[in-house]
């Protein structure tokens, strides 16, 4: 037995001095593994993919390659795979039939042994074949394993081997591969040394710059950096780099010819196998026509709003499935109210209804929701009690991407049209009133419907006197005044009659202190106009007032004049017929220009008639088109057809009928029509008349938000969009998804609600600084979902501003990257400590020793260092295997952990090696005490499987600044005074020796 012990161990020993190539070693193992075994056949084997491949075989004294390979399944070492542990087979040819190579060497006696991977993965196996039956001992199989397992070794050596070659045979190509396309590659190319120093460029880069590539070498290139954006440039590119990060930002080229580029540029650092920065990469890409797109679309959204503010039209949304809505901010205007105050959705809006039209807007509103139509005209009532005039229409349509029910619509603050209207039609309706007192009483009745005023009156010249008035009628927003007269001296009345027109929209007590009647009746703003009959005489006056300011329209005064020359003639009952037709004209004026565009055609479609508006919109002159067929103008001329069609299901009316039309110029306009047919005095239809509205801008612009609704709402990763307080106004369905929180529990809230207080003031106030001075903010931030769980966010802040700079909103878009973090957590811990025993590994414990002797040559401290390792050691590995070892092992670095200083730093070096920090050590006896403490706990043995273990350390010790003034010093000290200790029996520490 002594003998076979001894041939064990010298085999053991061989089989770790085999070097060379993987394949060498291998057939080398095979002869070696013959010789002792005694076997007729020893076959080595590689498993890949389910398939058996044979490495080599030692058959009879001879060694055999390039066998070939057979599927794993059918032979006995897929047996072996599955069961990780040795297998025995006698008559084993007949076992596995499929197996011509058993067969062949006549096998009747098997046994194989599995050899793994690092991961744990059977990759090869090694079998004994022979005529005979074989007997193996304990210690047989287990050098038969450390030969498998050094064969498994060599396998992955030589995988790793290949896979680098490959790795570098693909590195030299892509490089050269590289140099090539960059001369063709779309963007522009750059590289800068690690001082920015420009060392290449390619010729795109040179055409986008207008410069060669001499002129861009050294800091040539950032003269291609337009003056206006060159400081901007470094100061980013600086930043990007101290911090590591990739650079990226959009700027100008402004070439020796003064040709302006938009480019977006970004780099990235150049680092060599050991991470360290050698330089710079970048690419520039032309943006030029994506910028002019920008600025033109910017420019037209805001000719759009300041189209919606002048003509008071608001668009609004709203989904009938998820009752989310949408509010233009013309809408908000015209309701008087705010986002901040008024969550978008018709709950809100009916809220703002006058009480006498709420039961007319709900029935509307039913009505469309069965397919009727939306088009009214009603009141509201503003948060400051003001009353409007507000015009809505509206329409279902299905979503074609969600395919969901939505509502859209318009309102528009038809108040001033709806006022002149009223008065307009008071005034061509009016018919000579026998009983005077009832015309005075009409007019200023309706003077005051006309500008929405609460007092009107009129007034005329006491007999015989001019500097006194007595009123004819006095409206007092309820109902009708006594009269009374009153004197002119230091009234706005004196001013009307001495200046044709008195126009005071506010104030106008404080103008007129004096008028004592004004500051009784809280007089606030005050139009006045005289009653000036055809043949110049003035006779009175009529005036308005309200104990608020009065908006001053371009009708206001307009309006007020006609009023005063329809109330002059009426009263002097001699007008002219051309006064007549002259105010009528000024009538029509009015008319037409409150208008969009109104058209007429006969009984066959031809126009007969519109307006001039048409001609802006259209672009034909009226004389051209007149007399034309109207279906020549639209794009599709079934669109006629169209209409027709819906003007005889609908009883010969037709609202928001929308087709696109040709201009003159060729491209298109789209339309929105209220049209019916007109009769004669027979009843029998004679044409078309409508009133068409351009929409186009609002057609494109609702198909592009569209557009950017559906890319936010289907986008994987998270956005939220705040004001610039940083109130949140919409999240996409990722943000819900990820925090948890339904929309409607954050619109109106603040980003906050998903702070951790894991992040500290301070990086808040950076987050804030960096996003309120214009900058894009980027970061991984942890955040808590609703449900208070922790996730990391890949953040990125970006501030959007308006036309003149100013900030109007924050927009956020990142992802979680909760596993990513938590795999690189996992990363950095594995490099770190050592898989067996969870202690520090050399790398962490030689980083330690360098933070400390940072701090004690700071603090003029000593730091001492012991390095040991297990006596016999090799002996209970060798005897007992290599799973009793490393159960040793661990135990042995449990009670290490429970002996040490809670300050001090363990760390297990390798193999049974392993090594001990102490900072601050005030003398030797601090060393010799810890030292004293580490061989006690060994003394006592430790029971492993049935196994009572003992074992003791020798210990080395080096203390710092005398033995070392580095962590490699220190270290190596440390070694050579563990085997002094050794030397001199074990089991004892030994410091350093001074030569």
């Amino acid at each position: 037995m002594a003998g076979t012990k001894k041939q064990l161990k010298k085999l053991h020993e061989l089989s770790l001095l085999l070097s060379g190539e993987p394949d060498e070693i291998i057939r080398e193992i095979a002869g070696m593994i013959a010789e002792f075994f005694n076997v007729r056949v020893v076959v080595l084997t590689e498993i890949k993919n389910q398939e058996l491949y044979f490495l080599c075989a030692h058959v009879d004294g001879e060694l055999k390659t390039n066998l070939g390979h057979v599927p794993l399944a059918f032979t006995p070492c897929a047996l072996v795979k599955e069961g990780k542990q040795g297998q025995f087979f006698d008559q084993v040819s007949d076992i596995f039939p499929q197996v011509d190579f058993l067969k062949q060497q006549k096998a009747f006696f098997y046994y194989g042994v599995p050899a793994t991977d690092s991961a744990d993965n059977v990759i090869s196996t090694t079998c004994l074949l022979d005529e005979k039956h074989h007997e193996l001992n304990e210690q047989s199989v287990a050098l038969l394993r450390i030969f498998g397992q050094r064969i498994a070794m060599e396998l992955e050596r030589k995988c790793s081997q290949e896979k680098q070659t490959l790795t570098e045979q693909a590195l030299e190509n892509s490089q050269n591969q590289l140099y090539s396309l960059t001369n063709i590659s779309p963007a522009g190319i750059f590289r800068t040394d690690i001082n920015s120093q420009c060392i290449y460029v390619n010729e795109l880069w040179c055409q986008l710059s207008g410069m060669s590539s001499e002129e861009a070498s050294g800091d040539g290139w950032s003269k291609a950096i337009h003056p206006e954006d060159r400081q901007l440039v470094f100061d980013k590119w600086n930043e990007s780099l101290n911090n590591n990060h990739d650079f990226e930002m959009e700027c100008r080229f402004l070439s020796p010819q003064n040709k302006i580029v938009w480019i977006m540029c970004r780099a990235t650092a150049e680092k060599n196998i050991t991470d360290e920065t050698t330089g710079y990469i970048g690419v520039v890409t032309d943006i030029t026509d994506r910028k002019n797109h920008e600025l033109e679309n910017e420019n037209i959204h805001r000719k759009l709003s300041e189209a919606q503010n002048i003509a008071h039209l608001g668009f609004f949304e709203c989904n009938l499935e998820t009752e989310e809505a949408f509010w233009s901010e013309e809408i908000y205007r015209i309701l008087g109210t705010s986002p901040q105050q008024t969550d978008p959705g018709f709950d809100s809006f009916i809220n703002f209804i006058h009480p006498d039209d709420t039961a007319i807007v709900k029935d509307a509103r039913e009505q469309l929701e069965h397919g009727g139509l939306y088009n009214i005209d009603h009141r509201i009532i503003k948060p400051d009690g003001n009353e409007s005039i507000i015009h809505s229409e509206a329409k279902i349509y299905i979503d074609e991407e969600t395919r969901q029910h939505k509502i859209v619509g318009t309102i528009q603050d038809i108040s001033e049209r709806k006022y002149v209207e009223n008065a307009l039609n008071a005034l061509v309706e009016f018919s000579v009133i026998d009983d005077m007192l009832a015309f005075y009483k009409s007019m200023v009745f309706n003077l005051a419907q006309a500008y929405n005023a609460r007092f009107s009156f009129l007034g005329l010249f006491t007999e015989g006197c001019t500097d006194k008035i007595t009123l004819q009628a006095l409206w007092t927003g309820e109902d009708f005044g006594e009269n009374f007269e009153y004197s002119l001296l230091h009234t706005p009345c004196s001013d009307v009659l001495n200046n044709q027109m008195e126009m005071v929209p506010e104030n106008a007590a404080q103008l007129y202190p004096r008028d004592t009647v004004l500051s009784e009746m809280g007089i606030e703003s005050y139009y006045g106009a005289p009653l000036i009959t055809p043949s110049g005489k003035k006779i009175g006056l009529i005036a308005v007032m309200d104990t608020k300011p009065m908006h001053m329209g371009h009708w206001t005064k307009s309006i007020l004049s006609l009023f005063a020359q329809q109330i002059a003639s009426h009263i002097e009952h001699g007008i002219a017929k051309n006064e007549i037709r002259t105010s009528q004209k000024k009538l029509a004026s009015i008319l037409e220009n409150m208008q969009d565009i109104y058209y007429r055609t006969d009984s066959n479609g031809l126009l007969t008639m519109i307006s001039p508006s048409g001609t802006g919109v259209l672009g034909y002159e009226i004389d051209a088109i007149l007399g034309t067929p109207l279906a020549d103008l639209y794009i599709n001329p079934e669109d006629r057809n169209d209409l027709l069609q819906k003007l005889g299901n609908n009883h010969g009316r037709v609202h928001n009928f929308i087709a696109a039309l040709r201009h003159v110029e060729g491209h298109t306009v789209w339309l929105s029509s209220n049209a019916q047919y007109y009769f004669n005095e027979q009843g029998e239809i004679l044409g078309v008349e409508g009133v068409s509205r351009d929409i186009t801008q609002q057609y494109i612009d609702d198909l592009q938000m569209k557009k950017m609704s559906s890319a936010l709402e289907q986008t994987a990763d998270m956005v939220l969009i705040t004001d610039n307080k940083g109130v949140i106004e919409y999240v996409n369905p990722m943000f819900e998804k990820t925090t948890g929180y339904r929309k409607d529990e954050l619109i109106g809230k603040k980003p906050n609600i998903l702070k951790s207080g894991r992040q500290d003031q301070a990086f808040y106030k950076k987050l804030w600084d960096t996003i309120l001075s214009g900058n894009v903010f980027t970061e991984v931030l942890i955040n808590k979902k609703c449900d208070g769980s922790l996730f990391y966010q890949d953040e990125t802040i970006t501030p959007l501003k308006n036309k003149d700079g100013k900030i109007t909103h924050f927009i956020s878009t990142g992802r979680d990257i909760s596993q990513r973090m938590e795999n690189e957590k996992r990363l950095q811990y594995i490099a770190h400590h050592d898989a067996l025993t969870s202690l520090p590994n050399r790398i962490l414990f030689m980083d330690r020793i360098r933070r400390s002797l940072t701090h004690a040559k700071r603090n003029r401290e000593r730091t001492a260092v012991l390095f040991f390792d297990l006596d016999r050691f090799k002996n209970i590995n060798d005897t007992l295997g290599h799973i009793i070892g490393d159960k040793l092992l661990m135990e042995i670095a449990h009670r290490l952990k429970n002996t040490i200083r809670e300050d001090d730093s363990i760390a297990r070096l390798g193999g049974d090696e392993f090594a001990v920090l102490v900072d601050n050590v005030n003398s030797e006896n601090d060393i010799t005490h810890i030292a004293q403490k580490i061989l006690g706990c060994l003394e006592k043995p430790i029971l492993i499987d049935d196994h009572s273990l003992y074992t003791t350390a020798s210990i080395g010790i080096s203390i710092f600044p005398d033995d070392g003034k580095n962590a490699d010093a220190l270290l190596q000290n440390a070694d050579i005074a563990m085997y002094r200790a050794k030397d001199l029996g074990k089991n004892n520490y030994q410091f350093i020796q001074k030569t």
